[in-house]
């Protein structure tokens, strides 16, 4: 209770601190409203008579979502006796709702509730228990949000269980991919589109496609206090609770001090756009027992999105640190910086994005990836796993950033009578030497990987040679590089490089629209700087990514589904060599050579619009993986997945 106690008044005294802040910061960027008759905060509440008015009005919204695959392996990954070769389930694993209920209501006009109810499956395969005996379970929890509307702004209080929330990337977030670059083949649970073609058309018309409120937001359990409309422009929100990476409802449960998290976000908007001051922190116990003190993970932000002659700014600026008592290195800065023109000013619009990250800045509930802090990635009981990339140097898709790192990147869309081409190069390097090992993602076939080799129930590493590690829908793998110092400590700082080439085009065939994508992404890491890939062996490892995507529209209320996926993994010269002998001779070192991966997908699918908020989506994919040098490195197989989606609202 005196760290609960102690905590929020650091919080109050933090949100105290930001008002202050940020009110001298603006007191001379834009002429306020001169009202002086405004009361203290603590009079800003002006609650109305709650008398239920002959209009009140209850809804009902929401979704069921049945999900069921069957997926078979002609070459498991792990060929291990007894292990089975099909798997066929209700259901994806990853602990996503089968329905959905938004419950909202306005007694009064200016009074407003709301509530979420996540029902997990309530399918359950044999030898499984029901949790605390129930056949239906709220396994993600229920939430709960009231807002009352007042004369001095309208605030909002959610609390409960699983609360969607984001406030900047620095602080509280997830990456979401901002250029739209991302095969759109697989369905995801957090897509509310209701007629199956109108995706693909939203996808070549803005770049994404429509997502509910899960999409890029953090799962959050505990208390959200938001104020909006607020005099002067302003408006706040502080959150006090656990996300996914601290523990969980459970962890409070404990002999020593609770895992926590909180933040404040203040904001003030300008006619130029938004500004805010924004604080997040945690405390996470950092062994299996409770018994250790714990881990203080802490950043502070400033953050900016404005627009002057059609140019935007966008940027955010922090300091932060962990520390712990085996870790304590001080306080790092933390920079991104973007700016857009448009075409008028320079033919094509292009955006510029500069960006370094301490290496002592490191939060696991950000949108960056922790690279430095081993322990930090462990999260409560070791147990982040499934949602955090390995304490290694990442190769990372555009837009997506780590610590230890400093980068530029540059960016631009443009269009050529149908055709939509998106062009991306960015190159970046660490900012001190790191460990000797770099890891990459397998983007073709990670779904269908990761559904059956699940993060839930597999080791942290595993395969043939314990270098695979599962994470919610994908995988990756670390590779071993040679060149290194005594201490394991990599000889030289890593480099590392991303170009990417999407097209999209839009045609009708036999009077049907015809949508057609294609999807390059070419990375490279090394140790000497270079302004793009690098192509040969001298860099550590080189990934390439290929997919190309054709959706039909065969009838009004039937789109067929097409899709390709090639990637090429290659290690460098400096990496480790496998165990196939290419020469077959008396075992000469250079007989063997580094890894040669190839991996393919090939999908077919049909997305049918049984009516204005039912839709049903077939896919059938056929994948393959091999490792020309390395002996076991390989699968194949095939998946069957049947989705239906009922929307109530």
């Amino acid at each position: 209770m005196r760290n609960l106690i102690q905590n929020i008044k650091k919080l109050l005294f933090q949100t105290l601190l930001c008002l202050v802040c940020l009110n001298s910061i603006l007191s001379h960027a834009q002429n306020l409203d001169s009202d002086t008759t405004r009361r203290p905060f603590i009079s800003f509440f002006n609650i109305p008579n709650l008398q239920l008015p002959s209009k009140a009005n209850f809804k009902i919204g929401g979704y069921y979502r049945f999900i069921g695959y069957h997926n078979y392996w002609n070459r498991p990954y792990i060929k291990t006796v007894g292990q089975p070769d099909r798997l066929i389930s209700v259901g994806e694993n990853y602990r996503e709702p089968t329905v959905l209920l938004n419950l909202s209501g306005n007694p009064h006009e200016r009074v407003f509730f709301g509530t979420n109810l996540y029902v997990f499956t309530s399918y359950k395969g044999v030898g499984q228990t029901p949790v605390d005996g129930d056949s239906i379970s709220l396994n993600l929890g229920a939430s709960v949000a009231a807002t009352i509307k007042t004369n001095k702004g309208d605030f909002s209080l959610q609390s409960g269980g699983i609360i969607w929330h984001s406030m900047t990337p620095f602080t509280l977030a997830v990456f979401q991919n901002p250029y739209g670059r991302f095969s759109v083949f697989d369905r995801n649970p957090w897509e509310p589109t209701k007629r199956g073609n109108g995706k693909y058309r939203k996808f070549y018309a803005d770049g994404q496609i429509l997502q509910d409120i899960r999409w890029g937001r953090q799962a959050f359990q505990g208390l959200i206090l938001e104020g909006f409309n607020l005099p002067k422009n302003w408006s706040f929100s502080t959150v006090y609770g656990k996300t996914i990476n601290n523990g969980g409802a459970a962890s409070f449960r404990t002999v020593n001090n609770p895992n926590i998290s909180y933040g404040a976000r203040l904001i003030k908007n300008t006619k130029y756009g938004q500004i805010s001051l924004n604080t997040f922190n945690t405390y996470t116990l950092i062994d299996s027992l409770n018994t250790r003190s714990t881990g203080k993970n802490q950043i502070h932000s400033f953050e900016y999105n404005l627009e002057f002659n059609q140019v935007k700014f966008w940027g955010e600026f922090a300091i932060g640190q962990y520390n712990s008592p085996t870790y304590n290195k001080g306080i790092s800065p933390a920079i991104n910086f973007k700016v857009k023109t448009p075409a008028a000013y320079t033919l094509i619009p292009i955006e510029l994005s500069v960006y370094h990250i301490g290496a002592t800045v490191a939060n696991i509930n950000s949108s960056f990836i922790n690279t430095t802090i081993q322990e930090l990635n462990q999260g409560y009981k070791g147990n982040a796993g499934g949602s955090l990339f390995p304490s290694a140097s990442p190769m990372l898709d555009m837009g997506q950033y780590a610590n230890n790192r400093q980068g530029l990147e540059l960016n631009t869309e443009f269009k050529v009578g149908d055709l939509k081409i998106a062009l991306g190069n960015s190159f970046a390097s660490e900012l001190q030497r790191s460990g000797k090992k770099v890891s990459f993602s397998h983007r073709i076939n990670g779904l269908a990987f990761s559904r059956y080799y699940n993060f839930s129930w597999m080791p942290p590493t595993f395969g043939a040679y314990n270098n695979v590690s599962s994470l919610f829908r994908g995988y990756y793998e670390q590779e071993t590089i040679s060149d290194t110092l005594a201490n394991g400590e990599a000889a030289n700082i890593k480099y590392f490089n991303n170009m990417d080439l999407q097209a999209k085009y839009r045609t009708e065939l036999l009077g049907k629209s015809l949508h057609v994508y294609y999807l390059g992404s070419f990375n490279s890491v090394q140790n000497k700087f270079s302004p793009i890939a690098v192509f040969d062996n001298s860099a550590y490892v080189r990934a390439f990514y290929n997919e190309f995507e054709a959706y039909y529209q065969v009838m009004p209320k039937l789109t067929m589904c097409l899709y390709y996926g090639l990637e090429r993994i290659y290690g460098g010269d400096l990496t480790t060599k496998g165990d196939v002998n290419t020469l077959e001779s008396s075992n000469p070192s250079s007989s063997y050579k580094p890894r040669r991966q190839r991996g393919q997908g090939v999908g077919l699918g049909l997305d049918i619009d049984l009516g204005n908020n039912i839709g049903l989506y077939l896919r059938q994919r056929w994948f393959y993986h091999d490792d020309k040098y390395f002996r076991n490195d390989n699968y194949d197989g095939h998946e069957a997945t049947i989705e239906l989606k009922i929307f109530f609202d």
